[in-house]
């Protein structure tokens, strides 16, 4: 699983420095909440920005019931819905988008699966003219899990996705 991981990392690295890469503003930075910890790529082109999220999903970890994370990678498209102005350094902006997930997580059943699925995220940025921004928000994946139970598979509803959207993430970023 961290094989796969580096090896994402590396591709979207590659792609940051390309030349359609370099095109656009990006943020790079790290997101904590108690029910992930990850990376997070932001790309920015207007008034429309995409969001790439690299996240081990905690579900049972930081208890001590289990001791290997899940990986989720989720895509975004992010608008805009509204911005202030608070000083000269500093601007907040209140973002929300649809995206996708995909991954391989526990659900609250206890069983490793394949995950997939529709997400949605809503967070307010404070940005300072430093390049550094702050953001606290939220996410939610509405989606199919799959798992094994008595040796065999099975299709269920995602219910982590929903039952922990409302736990907060928070994240630092800084923009190049």
């Amino acid at each position: 699983m961290l094989k796969k991981l580096v090896i994402s990392l590396i591709f979207v690295f590659c792609l940051l420095i390309s030349e359609e890469g370099r095109a656009q503003t990006f943020e790079c930075g790290l997101i904590s909440s108690v029910a992930q910890a990850g990376v997070r790529f932001r790309f920015m082109s207007g008034r429309n920005d995409s969001e790439l999220r690299l996240c081990a999903d905690l579900y049972h970890v930081i208890d001590g019931k289990n001791n290997c994370p899940g990986g989720l990678a989720s895509y975004f498209i992010r608008f805009n819905a509204a911005e202030w102005k608070i000083n000269e350094e500093v601007r907040v902006q209140f973002n929300a988008g649809p995206g996708a997930s995909a991954g391989y997580v526990m659900d609250n059943s206890d069983r490793r699966g394949v995950v997939a699925g529709m997400s949605g995220m809503a967070s307010f940025d404070f940005r300072f003219n430093s390049g550094l921004s702050v953001s606290a928000g939220f996410s939610a994946v509405l989606g199919c899990h799959t798992g094994k139970k008595d040796g065999n598979t099975t299709l269920t509803f995602y219910h982590n996705g929903i039952y922990r959207a409302w736990i907060p993430e928070i994240s630092i970023n800084y923009r190049f």
